[in-house]
């Protein structure tokens, strides 16, 4: 069982950095040109605010396809320059800005809400660092944490969002999940900026 379970967490880690074309199928494993432009980057860089939610996206990455909505990944702002977020890689860790923007699409989503809410949400993030990562999506508890699962936790009873039931496996098993594009839509949250890739390829 722990073998399998090692086997699975490695797929899931490795599908983060393949991406995916359709036509004609291929596969192109860790690429490194990204659709993030220097002006985006200066703009996103210099309006990042404490507590600030970050979502990101890649195109045709195999995990985006598997992952609801158009953002594929999801960070909290700290400040002093530095983020929290959870993944495959790592678990929970902080990362600079300049490290997350490497990637197709960024979004500053910011929480309507006030600085004892901001505080405590980023002091959470910051006890959990060193943490696995949820490769299980298990939103009940708080031992491991995919990267919304973080954030929920870290605002919880504080945003409206909520994990909802989802199908996986062509519909043979279902799971509660909290898809990064579910901040976009959160009454208690506000979007600030896309980059320009998001702008031109959500459909909003």
């Amino acid at each position: 069982m722990d073998l399998i379970n090692s086997i699975y967490k490695k797929c899931v880690a490795v599908f983060g950095d393949i991406k995916c074309f359709p036509y004609p199928l291929y596969l192109v494993y860790d690429p490194t040109d990204y659709f993030v432009t220097t002006e985006d980057y200066e703009f996103f860089s210099s309006n990042l605010v404490k507590g600030d939610i970050i979502l990101r996206t890649y195109d045709h990455y195999l995990d985006s396809s598997i992952i609801p909505g158009f953002y594929s990944h999801a960070a909290l702002y700290i400040g002093d320059g530095e983020l929290v977020h959870s993944c495959g890689h790592t678990g929970v860790s902080k990362i600079s800005p300049f490290e997350f923007a490497k990637c197709d699409g960024l979004a500053i989503v910011r929480p309507k809400v006030g600085y004892a809410a901001i505080n405590r949400a980023c002091k959470y993030v910051l006890n959990q660092l060193g943490k696995q990562y949820d490769y299980w999506f298990n939103y009940d508890n708080e031992e491991t944490y995919c990267c919304t699962e973080l954030i929920y936790w870290a605002y919880e009873n504080i945003l409206s969002t909520k994990p909802i039931m989802l199908k996986k496996f062509f519909g043979l098993a279902k799971q509660e999940v909290i898809a990064p594009d579910a901040y976009l839509i959160d009454d208690k949250c506000e979007l600030i900026w896309e980059s320009s890739y998001c702008k031109k390829n959500r459909g909003v």
